[in-house]
């Protein structure tokens, strides 16, 4: 299994970097893990397409901003011949309600609703590029299973404002974890439990203020710790500062971690 970085930037791209996408091979096999604004930069449509299975974590923009671009090279790839076959796009199921039960935790978006509603038209949104391309689309919650080749693939829900998703991925050459935007819980302690690698978000540094449920740099060093992973790679950061600064932080906390960088091909070995 490798893992191929194909942005780390967010809410916007800048200077090369894009937003959120992961591009998981296994054999023939491909999982792209988010599709953010700018990734197309760094696929190679004619042999990434191929074989390829689409996973969006949450209705974010940010996280599925290039779906569009995706969905237009599909259909003319399968109209050229260069293609037999749709792309599958897993999306995740939005709950009606405005009060999401975690695990034991109890997480309420009743206090801001504009955030719940903004979430139903993000989703509108995506749907309509899904249902209009050339995607066969299926929904998924916590408790979806996936094979897909040699991969088995498992979600686990966390603690956002929009309904997100945790992805863990194993197989006979590795365990992979991701973690998509998430506040602090010590409950994905379990999920990313002995992973060969773990992608985490590390939105912010140390005394920025936590305006939004994302994770400190150090938090995510600490997730890692706790679960006894290999090694660390942090994404999600913001645009203008550097990368270094938050490994920086979180190598006090977690030694072998390093930031994600476009483009480059990272082996998942056990």
């Amino acid at each position: 299994m490798e893992l191929k970085g194909l942005g780390s930037v967010a809410p916007y791209c800048k200077n090369g970097k894009s937003c959120p996408g992961y591009l998981i091979k296994e054999k023939e096999e491909k999982i792209l893990l988010d599709c953010g604004n700018g990734i197309t930069n760094y696929l190679n449509m004619e042999e990434d397409l191929e074989n390829m299975t689409i996973i969006i974590s949450h209705f974010h923009p940010d996280h599925y901003g290039d779906l569009s671009s995706i969905g237009e090279a599909i259909d003319l790839f399968l109209k050229f011949g260069f293609l037999n076959k749709r792309v599958k796009l897993y999306l995740p199921k939005v709950e009606n309600s405005l009060i999401r039960h975690l695990g034991n935790t109890q997480f309420s978006v009743e206090k801001n609703k504009e955030e719940y509603e903004k979430e139903r038209m993000n989703q509108r949104y995506v749907e309509s590029i899904a249902y209009h391309h050339s995607f066969d689309v299926e929904e998924y919650d916590r408790g979806t299973k996936l094979q897909i080749g040699d991969m088995n693939i498992r979600f686990y829900q966390t603690l956002h404002p929009a309904n997100t998703y945790e992805v863990r991925i194993e197989s006979p050459t590795g365990k992979f974890a991701y973690s998509a935007d998430t506040y602090y819980d010590e409950s994905l302690i379990d999920f990313f439990q002995n992973a060969n690698t773990l992608l985490c978000e590390a939105s912010l540094l140390k005394g920025q203020a936590r305006t939004c449920e994302h994770l400190y740099a150090y938090e995510a060093a600490e997730l890692a710790s706790k679960s006894k992973v290999d090694q660390l790679l942090l994404t999600h950061f913001w645009p203008e500062i550097a990368k270094e600064r938050y490994v920086e932080e979180a190598k006090n906390y977690f030694e072998n971690t390093q930031a994600i960088e476009e483009g480059k091909v990272y082996k998942l070995l056990k």
